[in-house]
């Protein structure tokens, strides 16, 4: 699973974002996309990579929300308990949308895997 922090500027409203924010933002940082697939295995987990990479290009809001209806995307409410050091830990928000593997090529408009040797 892959996945992509959410919120906007908002603070009274951490579910809110403009969407003129969220459009530009995603679009540019996701304008080129690297994808190293992981085999994770064991206890304490043990993560092995093969030679294969999926790279990906071009990338838009209408993309993503595409990939929302068809259930490719989704919202991972998260929470992050943090040590603050006085016995009541800190609550922090860690909300993600996340993607699933098999349909990242929906969330591109170009992408091709390379073997590297």
């Amino acid at each position: 699973m892959i996945s992509h922090g959410f919120f906007g500027s908002d603070q009274a409203n951490p579910h809110y974002f403009k969407y003129s924010e969220f459009s530009s933002d995603s679009a540019r940082k996701h304008a080129r996309a690297a994808y190293v697939p992981s085999l994770k295995r064991g206890s304490p987990p043990e993560y092995t990579y093969g030679p294969q990479v999926e790279l990906f290009e071009g990338t838009d809001f209408l993309l993503f929300l595409s990939a929302v209806v068809s259930g490719d995307v989704y919202y991972d409410p998260a929470v992050k308990m943090v040590e603050t050091g006085g016995g009541k830990p800190a609550i922090k928000r860690r909300s993600q949308f996340r993607v699933k593997h098999n349909g990242l090529g929906q969330l591109y408009q170009a992408g091709e895997k390379v073997v590297l040797v």
